[in-house]
C-alpha cells in the first residue's frame, strides 16, 4: 500500500500531543489495520519495551486499537477541509473490518472512502495537473489502491464497482521506491481485466438477472497471460501471483454457475478441471514463499485459498474415478492439493482460519474422512500424520510447476532477501494447455 510516507509517520507517532485531530484519526485507523491485519494479538511477545506490558504483549488489543480509532474519527468534521488523509482513514477502518469478517461495516467504509475519491477529483485526470508532481503521484497511488481493493472485495462480495481506470497509472522510474511501484503497476493491470459489466452482473444475481452474461471465459483468457516479476518484492509477487490465479478461479465458478443460461453458447466453455490446474499453481506459490509474505496479506488470502479449495472439491466430486485418476496422473491428485489448502489453511497468519472448519466440512467426503472428523481432531493429523499429502509444500520439495503441463510458461522472479536468492514460481500461460 504505497500510500503513505512512513519517515513522516514515525516522527507524528513521536509527539503525538502536537497532531490534528484528523491527523491522529488516520494514524490510529492505520494501527488498528495493521494490527488486525497481521494478527498481533496473542502473537509472539512483542520486542519494543516501550510498546509491552509486563507479559510481553503489547499494550492494546486490535479491538482497542480499532476503538480508539473509530471514536477519534467521530470527533472530526470530515467534511469540512476534506483530504486524501481523511480518505485514508476510512480506508484503514475499512480494511479493520474487513479483517474482522464484519463485512457491512466493511463496505460502509470503503464505499466512504471511494465517495471521498469522487469528491477529491481523482478520478479526473485533469485534476493532477493542480498539484506538485510528488503530491500529483500520491494522489494517483490513493486512486489505484482504491480501485484495486474496490475490484477485488467487490468480486468477493457480489457488490457493484464504482471506479473505472479513468486516469494514467502512477510512474515506476520516478517513485521513491521503484520495486514497489512496478508490482503495484502488475496488480492494477490484473484487475482491469476485469469488466464492470461482470460486477453490475453478478451483483444484480448473475443468472438471475435481465443483464447480459459478461465474456467470463474472454476475461478468463486475459488473465492467465504471463507477468514477468523479475525483482519484484517478495510479499508482491505472493499477491499478485495468487490473485491472478484465484481470479481465473472465479471466472470458471461464474461459467459453470450459468453455463445454462440464455446467451452462454456465445461464450467459449472453460475446462471443467480449471480449478485443480490454478490451485497447483497457487500451492507452488505458496511452496516457495515465506510464511511471513502468505501472512502479510490478512483475510483476503484465507478467502482466496478458501474459494479455491471449495471450487477443487466440487471439481473432484463430480468426476469419476477415472478421470480423477487421470487427472492426478496428468497435472496433481484433487485430494493432495485439498490437503495441501487445508494445512495453508491451518496455520495462516499464526493459527487456523475462520474458514477452516468450512472448508473441512466440504472436503470430509472427497478425502474419505469419517463424518465425526471435527476441526479440534483434525489438526493433530494434519500437522503429524499426513506427510504423504502434505510433502509437496515442504521447502525442501517445492513441485516442478511444468510437471504434466505442457506450453505452460514457467517463469523465476528471484526475490534476493538475507537468506540468498528466493525464488518463486510464476507459471501463468495457461492458455494453450486449456484450449488442448
Amino acid at each position: 500500500m504505497p500510500v503513505v510516507r512512513g519517515d513522516q509517520l514515525r516522527l507524528d507517532c513521536d509527539q503525538p500531543e502536537r497532531l490534528s485531530a484528523r491527523r491522529y484519526a488516520f494514524l490510529a485507523a492505520l494501527c488498528a489495520a495493521t494490527h488486525i491485519q497481521l494478527k498481533l494479538d496473542g502473537a509472539a511477545p512483542v520486542a519494543d519495551p516501550a510498546l509491552r506490558m509486563g507479559d510481553g504483549q503489547s499494550l492494546m488489543s486490535g479491538d482497542e486499537l480499532l476503538a480508539e480509532a473509530v471514536r477519534a474519527r467521530g470527533e472530526c468534521d470530515i467534511l469540512e477541509d476534506l483530504g486524501t488523509e481523511s480518505l485514508l482513514t476510512s480506508f484503514f477502518l475499512f480494511a479493520s473490518y474487513g479483517n474482522m469478517d464484519k463485512q457491512d461495516h466493511a463496505w460502509f467504509f470503503l464505499c466512504q472512502a471511494t465517495s471521498f475519491a469522487f469528491s477529491l477529483g481523482l478520478h479526473r485526470e485533469s485534476t493532477y495537473a493542480d498539484y506538485e508532481i510528488e503530491e500529483a503521484e500520491e494522489r494517483r497511488r490513493v486512486f489505484w489502491l482504491l480501485f484495486i481493493t474496490e475490484r477485488g472485495y467487490a468480486l468477493q462480495q457480489a457488490k457493484p464497482v464504482m471506479l473505472r481506470s479513468s486516469i494514467h497509472k502512477p510512474q515506476v522510474l520516478c517513485s521513491g521506491d521503484p520495486i514497489l511501484a512496478y508490482g503495484f503497476i502488475n496488480l492494477i493491470n490484473i484487475f482491469e481485466k476485469l469488466t464492470p459489466n461482470l460486477y453490475d452482473w453478478v451483483s444484480a444475481g448473475g443468472g438471475d438477472s435481465i443483464l447480459e452474461r459478461p465474456p467470463t471465459s474472454a476475461i478468463q483468457s486475459s488473465l492467465c497471460k504471463t507477468i514477468s516479476l523479475d525483482g519484484v518484492l517478495e510479499i508482491q509477487q505472493v499477491d499478485i501471483l495468487i490473485t491472478q490465479q484465484w481470479l481465473q478461479a472465479m471466472m470458471w465458478k461464474l461459467s459453470m454457475s450459468h453455463a445454462t443460461q440464455p446467451g452462454s453458447r456465445d461464450d467459449a466453455v472453460l475446462p471443467f478441471h480449471l480449478p485443480v490446474m490454478v490451485g497447483k499453481a497457487v500451492m507452488s506459490v505458496i511452496g516457495a514463499a515465506s510464511q511471513g509474505a502468505v501472512d502479510a496479506h490478512g483475510i483476503g488470502m484465507e478467502q482466496k485459498l478458501f474459494d479455491m479449495g471449495v471450487s477443487v472439491a466440487d471439481v473432484t466430486r463430480s468426476l469419476g474415478t477415472k478421470a480423477v485418476h487421470r487427472l492426478a496422473e496428468s497435472t496433481i491428485d484433487p485430494s493432495e492439493l485439498l490437503w495441501g489448502i487445508l494445512h495453508t489453511l491451518s496455520q495462516i497468519r499464526g493459527s487456523p482460519s475462520y474458514l477452516f472448519p468450512t472448508l473441512l466440512e466440504r472436503c470430509k467426503n472427497v478425502l474419505g474422512l469419517d463424518c465425526s472428523i471435527t476441526t479440534g481432531n483434525f489438526l493433530p493429523m494434519l500437522g503429524t500424520a499426513a506427510p504423504d499429502q502434505l510433502a509437496p509444500w515442504s521447502r525442501q520439495n517445492i513441485w516442478d510447476n511444468s510437471g504434466g503441463m505442457e506450453n505452460i510458461e514457467v517463469h523465476d522472479g528471484v526475490e534476493q532477501t538475507e537468506a540468498g536468492p528466493h525464488p518463486l514460481p510464476q507459471e501463468l500461460g495457461f492458455q494453450n494447455c486449456l484450449l488442448g
